[in-house]
């Protein structure tokens, strides 16, 4: 684990002030790009504008890890890509054992994520997920998640804590006292229909195709599906996106209050 915590260093990018035959003058000014670099081996993780905010992995780690074993997570996994370019840490919240069906358990976790290439950004996620098959493929409902762009215009990155612990807090909570009760709860076709009416018009037709591929029979079974679309199917950076998500939760409460 201790490999995912390499320093960084922005070093800025000069350019070419003067190239006369074969004298070439570096230029003093600012270019208006710096790279990122790791310091332990020197390497060029990136080249990034001046608009980047650097937000190092030990920073997000010191803040994550304390937060996640005061709920009693367990540090699972964590992988880098890229020469260190991005780095991705799991827990696991082990404690806590959702029961799907008879002999059937999952476990709430969070992932967290970071790059130096500006691919991806700060991302928390937090839910119930299991393997189902020797891919990587998993199945599971998102609870919450947050994407915070690395930039130096975005507040998000001052308040890494708050955010960071309201997302695990939510992941333990809801998982423990909701999931196990909606994997009771059967749904039927009306189900099914007041679900469609949460996602753009556009999104019906295939929110009707993977509804009938699926064939959900429990609400949690329905959860699982519409979190997958919402997360696989739907544009991140779109406000209609983010708007399914928000009515997910409470639309889900309201059937299982009925039920």
């Amino acid at each position: 684990m201790e490999g995912t915590l390499f320093p960084v260093i922005e070093i800025p990018a000069i350019g070419i002030q003067k190239a006369t035959g074969d004298e070439v003058q570096l230029g003093t000014g600012n270019t208006g790009y710096k790279f990122i670099v790791r310091e332990d081996t020197g390497d060029i993780l990136s080249c990034m504008t001046d608009d980047y905010k650097l937000v190092q992995n030990k920073e997000i780690f010191d803040i994550a890890s304390p937060i996640a074993e005061k709920r009693d997570g367990k540090l699972v996994d964590w992988q880098t890509y890229g020469n260190g370019a991005r780095t991705m840490w799991k827990w696991r919240f082990n404690d806590i054992k959702v029961k799907i069906r008879n002999n059937d358990y999952i476990n709430p976790e969070i992932i967290i994520k970071n790059s130096y290439d500006g691919t991806i950004g700060v991302h928390a996620m937090g839910g119930a997920f299991r393997l189902v098959c020797s891919n990587g493929m998993i199945i599971g409902a998102i609870i919450k998640q947050f994407n915070a762009k690395h930039s130096i215009y975005n507040k998000q990155l001052d308040n890494m804590e708050k955010i960071i612990e309201d997302t695990i807090k939510m992941t333990v909570e809801v998982a423990k006292e909701n999931f196990s009760q909606w994997a009771e709860i059967n749904i039927d076709e009306k189900h099914m229909i007041s679900l469609f009416k949460l996602f753009p018009i556009e999104m019906n037709e295939f929110v009707a195709q993977y509804m009938m591929a699926q064939k959900p029979d429990t609400l949690w079974d329905l959860y699982n599906c519409a979190t997958n679309i919402v997360s696989h199917r739907m544009s991140q950076s779109k406000e209609a996106t983010h708007k399914v998500e928000m009515s997910l939760f409470p639309f889900m409460k309201q059937i299982a209050g009925k039920a």
